[in-house]
């Protein structure tokens, strides 16, 4: 009977254990995930940009655009996504003055801003990946790079340098413009 009683006292203790080193490990992912923060990674020519995946619903190759009648230069026309019809900005025509071009990397990058659907043309998409704060630096562009207004950080991972790029001033900047 005693070995019962020990027993019981031993699972429940196991028991009691386990729930805390699962509470520990929580709290861990926890912290880690406020020292941490996830990017899309994509290139607009050779450059090599990060946004947060907050806004991003989706990464599409290209595909049928229609141009849109009295459309600003920026923007490439309208696309399908899903049962939505998404306005395309080219961003390398934003970024570097060029021409849209299709080619076998460049993509879509499919981006919901105050509740509006919107596609990014990009030169390719790297995928995603997790940044420390910590890798993050604060950035003052000078005025000529194209660019300037909606970078205000870069971070390093694996020795590489990503512009983080405000998906929402890009945005709002270009919808102030064709007004």
């Amino acid at each position: 009977m005693n070995s019962n009683k020990t027993d019981s006292a031993y699972a429940h203790l196991l028991a009691r254990y386990q729930q805390t080193e699962q509470a520990i490990k929580e709290q861990a992912k926890h912290k880690a995930e406020e020292t941490r923060w996830m990017g899309l990674c994509f290139y607009s020519d050779d450059i090599l940009f990060v946004t947060s995946v907050i806004g991003v619903q989706g990464v599409v190759p290209l595909q049928k655009i229609t141009p849109m009648p009295e459309k600003h230069d920026k923007w490439l026309g309208l696309s399908a996504y899903k049962d939505k019809v998404v306005p395309i900005i080219n961003l390398n025509k934003i970024f570097w003055g060029q021409n849209f071009e299709r080619n076998q990397n460049a993509r879509i990058i499919v981006y919901k801003s105050d509740e509006m659907f919107w596609g990014i043309w990009v030169s390719a998409v790297e995928g995603l990946r997790w940044f420390d704060y910590e890798s993050q630096e604060s950035i003052s562009l000078d005025a000529s790079v194209p660019y300037s207004r909606f970078v205000e950080y870069v971070c390093f991972q694996d020795e590489q340098r990503c512009a983080v790029l405000n998906m929402d001033n890009l945005i709002n900047s270009i919808i102030e413009e064709s007004e």
